[in-house]
């Protein structure tokens, strides 16, 4: 960590572990590639890497520490189909534009991709079960997404201060683990302003609104 002049560094296959603030506030370091053994990212490893602007997440991760990118150059991240989470705060303040999930992702971990100014795009998969508080909340660009019917979890913080959102679409029906806002939340809930579109038939919703939030037929 601080190593200020570093700009490239070579990770061995077997290494099973990046511990916590390895690498970070290095700032030039540009090039890294996780090797297909790595299974845990600790604490803010990458944090405040401002050259690194593309990651390539091997499916063998399964153990997220929080803020491992937060605040990098991050632009692009690829997962290898395999990886099931996201973790907490993963790319929170990064660079990145597209989030394209593989089908084995099971979970996006609170704040995920929070404060994301550049991102315009998010694919998530059928086969997701839970987006968790936060996720995609602080003024992205994003404007519309869609909600696989495989999600059962989902927190009403997610999308919050998104000023561009217009729509979120739900393949199926309503989540059953729907949580809605709370007490004392940092979040200004007030700001959050969408239309939810449901399948006819789905069940769950109500109209014209869900939850104090227009809702219609798609």
């Amino acid at each position: 960590s601080d190593c200020l002049s570093l700009s490239s560094v070579s990770l061995p296959q077997k290494l099973a572990l990046l511990d916590d603030c390895a690498f970070e506030n290095c700032a030039k370091l540009s090039s890294v590639k996780l090797p297909t053994t790595l299974t845990a990212i600790g604490d803010s490893v990458f944090k405040n890497c401002a050259s690194l602007k593309r990651i390539n997440i091997p499916k063998s991760i399964t153990n997220w520490g929080p803020e491992a990118f937060l605040n990098s150059g991050i632009e692009a991240v690829d997962f290898e189909d395999g990886i099931q989470e996201v973790g907490y705060r993963a790319f929170a303040y990064t660079d990145i534009t597209t989030v394209a999930l593989p089908k084995s992702v099971r979970k996006i971990g609170g704040e995920a991709f929070c404060g994301c100014r550049n991102l315009a795009s998010v694919t998530l998969n059928e086969g997701l079960t839970a987006i968790k508080k936060g996720a995609f909340a602080l003024k992205s660009k994003l404007s519309e997404i869609i909600i696989p019917a495989s999600v059962t979890e989902l927190n009403e913080l997610t999308f919050t201060r998104c000023d561009n959102l217009q729509a979120v679409r739900f393949e199926g029906d309503a989540p059953e683990n729907y949580q809605c806002r709370g007490p004392g939340y940092y979040y200004n809930i007030d700001e959050i302003s969408y239309t939810v579109y449901y399948h006819e038939g789905a069940t769950g919703f109500t109209s014209p609104k869900w939850h104090g939030y227009p809702a219609e037929i798609w």
